[in-house]
């Protein structure tokens, strides 16, 4: 049998964590886990966002060197040719194409594998932690996953601006949000799912604010950048 992919592992630890468990709508959590998946990896709005982030880690030499060097890609030795002969268009970048292509399989395979494993990683004592580990889970994951579980001593605010510094922390959260209103907007709504409904929104537009209104800069964290795959 064929070592399972990082990501793969993810969703098997949540379908055994998750098994006989629903979320706050009675739904199985395992579901609406791959519902999230699902939005982040088809959604337009996601897709937009994903494509912001895989832009700015196509000009970052050092990312590329870290994580594609090995496959022989090289921003700073490839260039691009002076005529596309399909498009007759004049030049296309196809090494950037390539590597572009590239990053954004491996963010949403990060992506996917936070998803899946941002409540595990919660509830985890240090020991499961290493375990995740050496499952050969990248501390990218891990990363984000403790910093979209890190509400301790923050306030809502706070907590959501600090997201709004890890651009893929703030993919994740939105995606949950996004998916949660859609969820309430389907059933029957009662007096607290109306405030959920606003609390929700509200969050939405604070994290959005970092792609519409360039508050901060569109930059993943540095130690995510730097962090082994």
């Amino acid at each position: 049998m064929s070592q399972l992919a990082y990501w793969e592992v993810a969703q098997q630890m949540a379908m055994a964590a998750y098994a006989d468990r629903v979320d706050q709508f009675g739904q199985p959590v395992i579901k609406q886990l791959k519902a999230i998946v699902t939005l982040i990896t088809t959604d337009t709005l996601f897709q937009w966002l994903l494509q912001a982030s895989v832009e700015y880690r196509s000009q970052d030499r050092e990312y590329i060197r870290q994580h594609f060097a090995q496959e022989g890609i090289s921003l700073a030795t490839e260039t691009a040719p002076d005529f596309d002969p399909y498009t007759q268009s004049g030049p296309v970048d196809l090494v950037g194409s390539i590597v572009a292509d590239k990053i954004q399989q491996r963010l949403q395979q990060i992506l996917t594998a936070v998803v899946y494993l941002q409540g595990i990683v919660k509830d985890s004592s240090q020991k499961q932690l290493a375990a995740l580990q050496q499952q050969a889970m990248p501390q990218v994951v891990l990363q984000i996953c403790t910093l979209l579980n890190s509400t301790t001593n923050l306030s809502q605010r706070s907590y959501f601006i600090k997201l709004r510094e890890h651009d893929l922390a703030t993919i994740v959260k939105l995606a949950e949000l996004n998916h949660d209103l859609t969820m309430i907007q389907t059933l029957p709504r009662t007096e607290q799912d109306v405030e959920q409904q606003q609390h929700d929104q509200w969050a939405i537009n604070i994290l959005k604010s970092k792609y519409s209104l360039k508050i901060s800069p569109l930059v993943p964290n540095r130690s995510e950048l730097t962090a082994d795959s």
